[in-house]
């Protein structure tokens, strides 16, 4: 019959918690990243898809609502971008 307790059978509690560091370490990291890439985004540094669709919703916005341009620019990018300008 085995042992069910026996050590061998389980892995080192200090070896876990590197591996747990390791992995928060590496999620901290991209992150982060992500972070630092998201307060780099205006209107001049957009991915293309994200530019077209402001354009695109300002141009809605100024022809088909008669906005002012401004304003139109203003609301496309809180709809596209979800935050204000």
């Amino acid at each position: 019959m085995a042992d069910i307790g026996s050590p061998s059978d389980h892995s080192d509690p200090s070896d876990l918690k590197t591996q747990d560091m390791a992995q928060k370490r590496t999620s901290l990291a991209v992150l982060a990243e992500r972070w630092r890439a998201r307060a780099e985004v205006s209107p001049g540094t957009l991915q293309a898809d994200l530019r077209d669709a402001f354009e695109e919703r300002a141009a809605i916005l100024e022809f088909d609502a008669g906005l002012p341009r401004a304003e139109a620019e203003r609301l496309a990018w809180v709809e596209v971008m979800g935050t204000q300008p």
